[in-house]
């Protein structure tokens, strides 16, 4: 798969931006507040319809989009990319909505082209695969339950149609649900309250059963890569693996059937602590995610070395694992990762980089922090204030040669 090209139209600090892109490394090269991490908040957008970063959908629209002719302000993103079975253009809009009185409100609808045809949130979704990797990733091990469950269902979206289907229809349900156990803790719990919960409870096993036999699949099929990538890091003979922390009784491993029928049996146990503490208490929005070298919990006893080891580790095996299920080598975005980075791990990181034949989009501040390969390899653009050039002279004569590495697991 290659991003040939991307255009941003009053996208973040971008009013217009056209840019082909090369099949394998390019750097985008610029200070703070640039409009490097943008750009690749755009591709993952593209490629799985949410934002990684934006508290509200509005604050993706340029401050001076303007309100023309009747037409609320609007950003637009169009994608050009080359896939195995032939060309794709995906174009996405995120435009403010008007009140009544033709007023812009606070909320944002959005819509999205494959092709030049409308298509649906979740058939736009995995159309473009990309793996981005900031630097908060690093604290993902050390980070909250949410954060880590979000990972996991990113990952998803891209390669399963159906578990986006199934996880919008369980959040939906876990919300109608949860009211209702709210407003029966405040004004008492009426007689036909097991026969309402009830119906909720089928439409909740039903998604959160598929949502749990897909988690543990997809921390199945990472284990192999996940390991050999792991060793290759740190140089531990121990085993690196993920741990599916499920709050459902059930083996996760079994058909969905199984899990549906323990599903069921743990909500009946649950019901009265549910409706004395007036919310869900168990279900797949509440899992979690272990992570393990050997019997070691990193997230309590792990040095941030062997934290930050295992976070890359994860993510290049995501990485693979995209391209196995489909084919499709995933567009790989790393947004300023290398500086957070001891010389031992930068240096890894960009060997694979140079072997996998990957197309990556990298962000840096820095240009120092690359190894001359790397570097020699990439196409570099400079971006100052959502403008993109390419930099003269070489790039190259800026590097200095880099520090002695340090241990892995320092």
């Amino acid at each position: 798969m290659h991003l040939q090209q991307l255009e941003l139209t009053n996208f973040r600090n971008y009013r217009h931006l056209k840019v082909r892109l090369p099949s394998g490394t390019a750097v985008l090269w610029g200070g703070n507040a640039s409009g490097k991490t943008s750009f690749l908040e755009a591709v993952y957008m593209l490629a799985t319809t949410r934002s990684p970063r934006a508290g509200a959908e509005r604050e993706l629209i340029h401050w001076q989009a303007p309100f023309e002719l009747g037409i609320p302000p609007f950003a637009r993103l169009v994608a050009q990319v080359q896939r195995r079975d032939g060309p794709l253009t995906i174009e996405m809009v995120v435009q403010h909505r008007t009140d009544r009185q033709g007023e812009l409100s606070s909320r944002c609808q959005k819509s999205f082209q494959v092709n030049g045809r409308k298509v649906r949130t979740q058939q736009a979704a995995g159309r473009l695969r990309a793996v981005l990797f900031q630097p908060e990733d690093l604290r993902l091990i050390t980070g909250s339950p949410a954060r880590r469950r979000d990972y996991v269902d990113a990952v998803l979206v891209q390669a399963d149609p159906l578990y986006w289907k199934s996880l919008r229809r369980y959040q939906r349900v876990i919300s109608q649900r949860n009211q209702l156990l709210r407003r029966w803790r405040e004004q008492g719990v009426p007689p036909a309250a097991r026969e309402q919960i009830a119906f909720w409870n089928r439409e909740m096993v039903q998604k959160g059963a598929y949502l749990i036999v897909a988690r543990q699949g997809l921390l199945d099929a990472l284990a192999p890569n996940l390991e050999q990538l792991h060793g290759q890091l740190s140089g531990a003979s121990q085993p690196f693996r993920l741990r599916y922390q499920h709050q459902v009784e059930c083996n996760p491993r079994e058909d969905e059937e199984g899990v549906a029928y323990a599903f069921r049996r743990a909500l009946e146990k649950a019901w009265p602590r549910e409706r004395e503490r007036g919310m869900t208490l168990l279900g797949p929005h509440r899992d979690d995610l272990g992570f393990l070298v050997g019997d070691v919990d990193l997230a309590a006893y792990g040095s941030r070395g062997q934290q930050r080891t295992a976070t890359i580790a994860l993510k290049l095996a995501q990485v693979e694992w995209l391209q196995q299920t489909s084919a499709e080598e995933p567009v790989v975005l790393l947004d300023d990762v290398l500086s957070e980075l001891d010389p031992e791990r930068q240096g890894y990181l960009q060997r694979w980089l140079l072997q996998g034949g990957h197309q990556v989009l990298i962000t840096t501040t820095d240009l120092q922090v690359f190894r001359a390969p790397a570097l020699g390899a990439a196409q570099v653009f400079r971006v100052e204030e959502g403008r993109w050039q390419q930099p003269s002279p070489d790039p190259l004569a800026a590097v200095e040669p880099p520090a002695p590495p340090q241990r892995a697991e320092e």
